[in-house]
């Protein structure tokens, strides 16, 4: 063994065979950072995923507009590995007046017919499924979309007191008709076929879907729209550059674009947790460097012996960076140990229970591990541990050896 390596062993040991009394809160504060801060990101991770899921069961991952398209564009686009379904797509907010109550809605115009068995909300809902996102009614699953008909949110329902076969009538906030009585809003009704769910109550509360046909009375187009839907999320920055590079002259937006600022929100909240808990191992790590400060001062007349009889100061630094490193290590090892078997007794026994608030939006708390998380996480812990480590080595320099063996 390493004449280093078994001093700074013994310095950890003590006088006993365990871990030195004095190392064990900070073995315990980097054990506590490191598994606080996995389970964290990882439940963290999962609720992203969850929100983006729901939202893409709403929007495109991409949406194309231009005046007008090149001769390619559709051919290309729609032949793409990475697209599930191109589809039209047009929206306008309009106006409902019901029992005197008015209230402004999006219309979205889709190829209903299209995207029916391709898109999750717009497929019957499995009761037995834990997914949120689908029909909840329809009142003709998996046939042809009715002329003039419309799905609305679960929540809208609720709110309005509809019923399935309701007639409603929504007006134009641009468009208006002349007629015997003078100018008044362009008007059209519409029958209630199916009700939607995704989880997300400003969505279900305003966003109403009909076909692309049928809102097309509602809309000026100066420019056309196309909604691109993939078939792995993951591929829309890599789809949206392709188009991007290829047709400057159409404009591409993808769903981050569109929901800019909860995207920004999202990742904030995961940063300002990352700090917070990072925290938690550098308090550790200064606790730490507080120990190692003063196992040099107790350790002066031993470190003078040492360096008398042929130690440099490179190496006595490099016995206290070695204690740093094993508890870091040990640390680090056991945090991450903590943390999979706790998200795994989570993921496969659901051990905390979600608050009743929260049960009908997901069947348990949504855990998404990642190894790229363990990963950094470990390794900027391990860098903490060693800087804390590095500091008592200001005192190691200023040691000399035969003042300290003379006193």
């Amino acid at each position: 063994m390493n004449k280093c390596t078994y001093i700074s062993k013994r310095y950890l040991r003590g006088t006993k065979v365990s871990l030195a009394g004095n190392y064990w809160l900070s073995l315990l504060g980097i054990i506590i950072g490191v598994a606080s801060l996995l389970i964290v990101i990882s439940f963290m991770n999962g609720m992203n995923d969850i929100v983006i899921d729901r939202f893409l069961s709403t929007y495109p991952n991409i949406n194309a507009s231009a005046a007008s398209f090149p001769d390619d564009f559709l051919n290309d686009v729609s032949s793409n590995e990475l697209t599930n379904v191109l589809s039209k797509s047009n929206e306008e907010t309009l106006l409902l007046l019901a029992w005197n109550k008015p209230s402004l809605v999006m219309m979205k115009g889709l190829e209903l017919d299209k995207l029916q068995n391709s898109i999750p909300l717009f497929s019957p809902l499995d009761e037995n499924s834990d997914s949120k996102c689908g029909l909840l009614y329809s009142v003709n699953p998996n046939k042809d979309f009715p002329k003039n008909g419309i799905i609305v949110g679960r929540n809208f329902l609720y709110n309005h007191q509809l019923t399935l076969g309701e007639t409603l009538t929504f007006h134009s906030l641009h468009k208006s008709n002349f007629s015997s009585i003078g100018k008044r809003p362009f008007s059209k009704s519409f029958t209630l076929v199916g009700v939607y769910t995704n989880s997300i109550p400003e969505i279900e509360d305003n966003v109403i879907f009909t076909t692309y046909d049928d809102l097309l009375p509602f809309t000026s187009p100066s420019t056309e729209n196309y909604n691109i839907y993939l078939n792995n999320n993951e591929d829309t920055n890599k789809l949206k550059s392709y188009l991007v590079k290829k047709y400057p002259e159409v404009n591409f937006e993808d769903w981050k674009d569109r929901n800019r600022n909860l995207f920004s929100a999202m990742q904030l909240e995961k940063l300002i947790m990352k700090v917070v808990l990072t925290l938690i191992i550098i308090l550790s790590s200064f606790n730490l460097s507080g120990i190692f400060l003063k196992k040099v001062s107790h350790k002066k007349k031993e470190l003078g012996i040492l360096l008398t009889m042929g130690y440099t100061k490179r190496e006595i630094t490099y016995i206290f960076l070695l204690q740093g490193a094993y508890i870091g290590v040990l640390g680090i090892l056991v945090g991450n140990i903590l943390a999979f078997v706790l998200l795994t007794l989570q993921i496969n026994f659901n051990i905390v229970p979600l608050p009743e608030s929260l049960s009908g939006q997901f069947s348990s708390l949504p855990i998404k591990m990642e190894v790229t998380e363990f990963l950094s996480i470990s390794a900027i812990s391990l860098i903490v541990s060693l800087i804390s480590s590095i500091i008592p080595t200001i005192e190691i320099n200023r040691l000399n050896p035969i003042e300290i063996i003379k006193k």
